[in-house]
């Protein structure tokens, strides 16, 4: 006699779960590779709508192409060669510990400045007088951009020098001396009751050796 299967039987149950259970399952849900390797040939064959997480070693011999944001928290190693085409900003400390070659410009914006190390230190950058130049901490001394020449001065004392395109100057206090091409200028001169070999002229200050000394 012909046995009919009773699909309330527990063995006929048994099977009719565990092939739901393989209909509906994700292999990949929980699973892990102990040894082998699991190989993506198609293009778009590894999809990470998620999170993708790293504890052991990643190696991309191939391109690495990030559209989003790259957030690095631990050290970056470079050994090769690095080109950044757009805006680099760095709020941290910069050290640059080798060699550093550059062709294109450099530009110290407002409140920057470079710091040379030394005894006294040298600062490139902006000068109390509010001209671009260059100060040495601690020794008073700058030498600053102002007007159309440069003026090199100490803020212990009244003495500074003023070069321009066309003239000299030395001042101390309210003596000077100036030189340009065509000329040579003291201003208070010191006199003396000796014999004179100098000529300076009462109005201009220009100063001339003078050859109508007789003997």
């Amino acid at each position: 006699m012909t046995r009919i299967n009773n699909l309330d039987e527990p063995e006929i149950k048994g099977i009719l779960r565990r092939l739901k259970a393989l209909e509906t399952a994700t292999p990949l849900g929980s699973s892990s590779i102990s040894r082998g390797s699991l190989r993506i040939l198609s293009p778009e064959g590894l999809i990470v709508e998620g999170s993708a997480r790293v504890s052991g070693v990643l190696d991309v011999t191939g391109t690495e192409n990030v559209s989003g944001d790259l957030n690095v928290d631990g050290t970056l190693n470079v050994s090769g060669t690095e080109t950044v085409a757009g805006t680099l900003d760095v709020t941290g400390l910069l050290k640059l510990i080798g060699n550093a070659l550059l062709t294109g410009d450099l530009i110290i914006g407002a409140g920057g400045e470079i710091t040379v190390a030394g005894s006294p230190s040298a600062t490139l950058g902006v000068t109390p007088s509010g001209y671009p130049g260059l100060a040495w901490s601690g020794a008073g001394w700058v030498a600053a951009i102002a007007g159309n020449g440069v003026v090199l001065s100490n803020s212990t004392g009244s003495a500074f020098a003023r070069v321009t395109p066309s003239a000299a100057a030395l001042v101390a206090g309210s003596t000077s001396v100036q030189v340009s091409s065509s000329a040579v200028t003291i201003t208070n001169l010191p006199q003396t009751s000796q014999p004179a070999n100098l000529y300076v002229h009462p109005t201009t200050g220009v100063l001339y050796r003078s050859t109508g000394i007789s003997a």
